[in-house]
């Protein structure tokens, strides 16, 4: 699997995605809508020519600016999550914080007891920056 997956993005570095993890970690609700747009760029690469990918790119950026207008965060972030990842979502405890987490499921060779869960100050900006790390861990395992 690459970063990407397959929906018409190319492979990023895991050092790119983990830097980028903890800035969306570290952002402010205010900073949403920028770190969405961030981390859409690093995962689904640059825009595409509608003939170079059969469209998928185009479709996926038009969803995910609609979300983003519309500022439906966490249903753009849920966008990012690794094909073949579930997640689940959880507070921090009276901490300010959201936690959100992605576990590997079994139908892609994966132990359901591969978690990873990172905190931020939106449950949006949780589950960006959980994504990117699981990326990373994806990228760094190949």
């Amino acid at each position: 699997m690459t970063s990407a997956d397959n929906r018409g993005g190319t492979a990023t570095d895991a050092n790119t995605l983990v830097e980028l993890a903890a800035r969306v970690k570290a952002a402010t609700a205010e900073q949403q809508a920028e770190l969405l747009n961030d981390a859409f760029a690093v995962v689904f690469g640059p825009p595409k020519r509608v003939m170079d990918d059969d469209g998928v790119w185009l479709e996926l950026r038009v969803r995910f600016d609609g979300l983003l207008k519309w500022r439906a965060f966490e249903s753009a972030a849920m966008t990012l999550v690794p094909e073949g990842w579930d997640w689940s979502a959880g507070t921090g405890r009276g901490t300010g914080w959201a936690t959100l987490g992605l576990t590997v499921t079994d139908r892609i060779g994966g132990s359901s007891d591969d978690e990873i869960s990172r905190e931020a100050s939106t449950p949006a900006l949780a589950l960006v920056a959980a994504c990117l790390r699981a990326r990373a861990a994806a990228e760094s395992a190949k």
